[in-house]
């Protein structure tokens, strides 16, 4: 009797292997598949998300895709599905499954070429813009550039909505993190908002670029990157094995040596103090 129960047992398993899907895991960031092929990461995001996807036995498959094709596959796919690089925000957390943060990154910057006049104080004051619509504004023929079609996260997208749109330049490409950069990079516009991380990348491949890297007021310094997926079963299953990585990956004292290789020095006592807090939390757990 023993033995007709384990065999049906190994037979249930062994269809429920059969049918388990693979998961189709998208990017937009194209530079990331030489990362894939190398299985070496070229920067923070794709070092901690390679380690984070070591040995999962759930089985998964890479593709690239241009940003809004992924946030449509995302919603309409009924198969598994995941994107990487992601951020939070609060419509996103009642449509998708989220991984633990993956990575500590300086949240979005505004950058500023230097041929423009110096700003008033009111304005511009320790490296940080007060009013990003007054500082436009103090320059009434300047652009800003962005890139179409993207969430630059709840706080910023408020900010940029209430912008005056005569001075708002929206341009599209399959690359995101770019398309912005390369114009602002050949002064076709006067401002831009990206990622340290974006604009460093961009600017150590132009040699040249002169500007200003200004925080803004209302953002929080630091912004989690996630793995966001689609609510499937498969999916499910996916995240718990990535978020036992994730953990393991907190204890590891190349995590924070990574963060500090890639962010700005003004950021190193924040990120130092953000990862021991989380090491505690997650201590406190086991």
């Amino acid at each position: 009797m023993k033995n007709v129960c384990l065999l049906a047992v190994l037979k249930m398993l062994l269809v429920a292997s059969a049918h388990a899907e693979n998961v189709e895991i998208y990017y937009d960031y194209k530079p990331f598949a030489k990362d894939l092929e190398a299985s070496v990461g070229s920067g923070l995001s794709s070092i901690t998300t390679l380690r984070a996807l070591e040995n999962i036995s759930v089985e998964h498959s890479f593709q690239h895709l241009p940003f809004d094709r992924i946030a449509l596959e995302l919603k309409t796919n009924n198969k598994p599905a995941c994107s990487l690089f992601k951020i939070k925000n609060d419509e996103r957390e009642e449509q998708f499954l989220f991984s633990l943060p993956l990575a500590f990154q300086s949240n979005y910057r505004l950058y500023m070429q230097a041929y423009l006049p110096e700003p008033p104080a009111n304005l511009v004051s320790n490296g940080e813009v007060s009013s990003l619509d007054g500082l436009l504004k103090f320059y009434p023929s300047s652009k800003l550039v962005l890139t179409e079609g993207i969430s630059y996260g709840e706080e910023l997208d408020q900010i940029l909505e209430g912008l005056d749109a005569s001075q708002v330049i929206k341009v599209r490409g399959v690359d995101r993190n770019a398309i912005h950069a390369r114009m602002f990079a050949y002064q076709r516009a006067d401002f831009t908002v990206a990622f340290p991380a974006q604009m460093n990348r961009f600017s150590g491949a132009r040699g040249n670029l002169k500007y200003e890297s200004l925080r803004i007021k209302e953002l929080p310094t630091l912004v989690s990157l996630y793995i966001m997926c689609n609510t499937h079963p498969q999916s499910e299953a996916f995240l718990q094995e990535v978020n036992k990585n994730v953990v393991d990956m907190y204890f590891e004292e190349s995590f924070l040596e990574t963060h500090l290789q890639f962010q700005p020095a003004e950021e190193h006592k924040l990120l130092t103090e953000k990862i021991s807090l989380i090491r505690k939390q997650m201590s406190k757990q086991e």
